[in-house]
């Protein structure tokens, strides 16, 4: 139980007595888990070096997760470094000493706290950070702000030097059930979960303490190894899974590598939290030192899942010589340590849609993952490996790749339901996509091999694509403004550390694993384009430009955290839009498609502008050719690699010739997916974007405006939560087709942000496109029809997947044929 403003009380409600067959049934299950996992007699196993880390050189002693970058601060410009980790207010240092801006490699300094405090730590996926007071004599007490952003406050001087100060005190403190502080010693023994929902920590002279941080309930585990108060001496690593079942304590000091099952805890929790509870455990440390050869030492301890362990350890050591250094894995008795050989991971251009053919249950009103087994991963899993599975979904982003909530799957745009853990076993087992995040599959499975590709809906690939079919107020062409393009490289640009941190997140998950980092291909190209591709000349340039920067952005963030990039930008040449006939054409073009969107009616077939069967082959066999089979190794990290200067070729080639029509931004965000995707001219239309780390601060205004041509849309006033709800008007004289909402203003660190949202402005609900053909009997929803059917399926051209060839019919038709001036009488189908 958590006591506000002065203390927290751990209360653990113990049942003395057990009687009946419920008592005999908790007999019974500690007796399994003493017999089972890691509480087994049999023995684990333990992997050869899953990673190499320098010889002669001690691995980071980390009890924390978190990825080392050097960044340059706002304060007078000087570069620093730090280890940074998620938190309610952005990528955090976890010594509380900068928080790094959205998609930058600035960083705000936090130059000064609440008095007395040390400091403002990260926790993984929690809303809460922690802070720290001295303890007479040893360790440390320690105190959490549950509202971290609300006390957190910016400043800026006339030379735009920019800083954050904390200055309101924690709301929580963390104290035993007689309302006194504990004596912690979180230096070296303080660990989190992964999801960020538990917390260990040592006691010193005291024992070792599991901590819930949703309840603050307390566990005391085990005996504090530090009884002498020799704790700046002796400092032991800890681990706990994301379950808060297992716990373990490592430490060379003391020859001590015990896993712990805190399910089998029994006992009555003292006032001081100083006895610990009877719980079972078992000691692997004579295990390791027999199978380790020349084992030296132990340097941080961290549960992928219930059922492996990872360490850093030196190894070989040689008196006066040296010593080599590497990441193992330790297996449970019984378990495996790769549950599945390869996994797929991603968006769209990796689940297979675009060919027709899903998954059961990932193409329903419940779920759109749109998952096929005719997708490339299931291709080349069947040429090279065992076992092999994909659970990317449509419309992921890198959120839905890496967020280890457990509040994932309340707000995930792909589907809905199975949000209770009793669902659990059939979303894992079945390998069913977009109700977990997806790492939470690799943190289960452990694969050999993981390829992804993610990243286009973080920068709205697809809803920009598909605003270039509708003809822009007459023949203009979309993205057709300087305000357009700079809003879009700021995106991609800021995509670099999302990416970084999303490969980062996989490889501590899975440490060892081989992941691919797959590209995305180009889609169409100058030449003759079929009715159904609707895009112009400078379309398709401009879609070449977007593809190819945006692909040199994924490959740099690979390149600087040593994973494999996968250049599939050229897969499709010879098949591609505009580039072949129509049977041999790799890519959809639009198609009407089938999607639920608002009022019950999508736009666009989300298979627009995604790989047709023939596309996914054709990728298999690309992927395949470059990885050699998955037997790449692995390329080393380049921490200098950044995201691409302003100069860049690949930037100007989107700039050029366009000249500024908007106001300055530093950075930019597309818009969630509350925003409405159609919005009605002369009407009012709801507006909400959820608040987002270091994007809407409280209380300040934003101007709305909608492009191409310059509308002024009013202001909108974040609230207290960081987050925008308000009624816009569009203006009646609004032209019927595809624009741009930017909403302008200052984010948290004080920059100028676009927060920007392709919309399609209707012109009433039942007619979206004003054709005078209502939406309901309108095959082509917001596109021309071209009245012609070519391949005679029952689908207009205009917004036919796939235009096959005419049917043969001798003599009987012509080789063509159209929907309205030829009585041809064809059956509707599929494609």
């Amino acid at each position: 139980m958590r006591k506000q403003t002065s203390a927290i009380t751990g209360v653990l409600v113990t049942l003395v007595i057990i009687v009946g067959p419920l008592g005999l049934f908790f007999s019974l299950s500690k007796a399994i888990a003493q017999n089972t996992g890691w509480m087994s007699a049999a023995d684990p196993t333990i992997s050869n070096q899953v990673i190499n880390l320098p010889a002669n050189l001690s691995p980071i002693r980390a009890n924390q997760d978190c990825t080392p970058l050097n960044y340059l601060t706002t304060l007078n410009n000087v570069y620093a470094s730090g280890c940074f980790a998620n938190s309610a207010a952005g990528r955090m240092d976890m010594n509380g000493a900068a928080i790094l801006e959205y998609g930058t490699v600035a960083g705000v300094p936090i130059t000064s706290t609440a008095s007395g405090q040390y400091g403002t730590d990260p926790i993984p996926n929690q809303s809460m950070v922690l802070s720290q007071t001295s303890a007479p004599v040893v360790g440390s007490y320690l105190h959490f702000y549950t509202d971290f952003l609300g006390a957190l406050n910016l400043h800026t001087d006339l030379h735009g030097n920019r800083w954050y100060t904390v200055d309101k005190q924690p709301n929580v403190d963390f104290v035993d059930k007689t309302n006194h502080p504990v004596v912690t010693n979180p230096g070296g023994t303080l660990s989190y979960s992964s999801n960020g929902d538990w917390m260990v920590v040592d006691s010193p002279n005291g024992a070792f303490l599991r901590v819930n941080l949703a309840t603050f309930d307390v566990v005391p585990f085990t005996q504090s190894l530090n009884t002498n108060l020799d704790y700046s001496l002796h400092i032991a690593r800890t681990a706990v899974s994301d379950d808060g079942r297992y716990v373990a304590v490592a430490s060379y000091d003391y020859s001590y590598f015990k896993v712990f099952d805190i399910s089998t805890c029994s006992g009555t929790v003292s006032n001081t939290y100083s006895a610990p509870l009877n719980c079972q455990s078992r000691d692997y440390w004579p295990y390791i030192s027999a199978h380790v050869h020349g084992f030296r030492n132990i340097y941080s301890v961290r549960f992928t899942n219930d059922d492996n362990l990872n360490f850093d350890a030196t190894y070989d050591y040689v008196p006066g010589t040296g010593y080599d250094a590497a990441r193992f894995t330790m297996t449970s008795p019984g378990a495996q340590a790769h549950g599945i050989d390869y996994l797929a991971l991603g968006d769209s251009y990796i689940s297979g849609q675009g060919t027709f053919q899903y998954k059961q249950g990932t193409d329903t009103a419940n779920n759109t993952c749109h998952l096929s087994t005719l997708s490339y991963p299931y291709i080349v899993g069947a040429s090279i490996e065992n076992s092999y599975e994909s659970i990317a979904c449509s419309g992921a982003t890198t959120d839905d790749i890496k967020n280890s909530s457990t509040t994932y799957n309340i707000k995930n745009p792909q589907s809905h339901g199975k949000s209770d853990k009793s669902y659990d076993d059939e979303i894992y087992s079945s390998f069913l996509p977009g109700y977990r995040a997806q790492i939470q599959f690799i943190k289960r499975y452990t694969p050999k091999i993981v390829t992804l590709s993610i990243g286009g809906n973080d920068v709205g690939f697809s809803d920009i694509m598909k605003s270039c079919v509708v003809p822009q107020f007459g023949d203009q062409t979309c993205y057709d403004s300087y305000a357009d393009r700079l809003s879009l490289v700021k995106t991609i640009s800021a995509l670099f550390s999302t990416l970084q941190q999303t490969y980062q997140d996989i490889l501590t998950a899975d440490p060892g694993v081989q992941l691919y980092v797959v590209g995305y291909p180009q889609v169409a190209v100058q030449g003759t384009c079929a009715l159904n591709v609707h895009l112009d000349s400078s379309e398709i340039q401009f879609s070449q430009q977007l593809i190819a920067y945006l692909d040199s952005i994924v490959q740099r963030a690979a390149s600087s955290v040593g994973v494999r990039y996968v250049d599939i930008q050229n897969a499709l040449a010879g098949h591609r839009l505009c580039e072949a006939k129509n049977s041999a054409i790799a890519i959809n073009g639009v198609t009407a498609g089938n999607d639920g969107g608002t009022l019950g009616i999508k736009l666009f077939g989300s298979e627009s502008f995604h790989p047709n069967v023939l596309g996914h082959e054709l990728l298999a066999q690309k992927v395949l050719q470059l990885t050699n089979n998955f037997k790449q190794s692995m390329p080393a990290a380049d921490s200098s690699i950044t995201a691409l200067a302003s100069n860049d070729p690949l930037i100007q080639a989107l700039l050029n010739g366009y000249q500024p029509d908007g106001p300055t931004i530093e950075t930019a965000l597309y818009g969630d997916s509350d925003m409405p995707e159609v919005m009605l001219r002369g009407s009012t239309s709801q507006v909400t974007v959820s608040s987002q780390p270091d994007s809407l601060n409280a209380g300040s205004v934003y101007s709305l405006v909608l492009h191409s041509d310059p509308t002024n849309l009013g202001t909108l006033t974040a609230d207290a939560t960081g987050s925008l709800t308000g009624a816009i008007t569009i203006p009646a004289s609004t032209a019927v087709g595809f624009h741009t909402l930017h909403m302008y203003g200052q984010d948290t660190a004080g920059q100028q942000i676009d927060i920007y949202k392709v919309v399609y402005v209707a012109a009433s609900t039942d007619d979206y496109d004003g054709d005078g053909v209502t939406n309901n009997a309108d095959q082509c929803l917001v596109t021309p029809l071209s009245k012609q059917d070519v391949d005679q399926d029952g689908i207009d051209d205009a917004c036919d997947a796939n235009i096959g060839e005419p049917p043969n019919y001798g003599h009987k038709y012509p080789a063509t044929a159209t929907l309205f001036e030829n009585s041809i009488l064809v059956q509707g189908g599929n494609n």
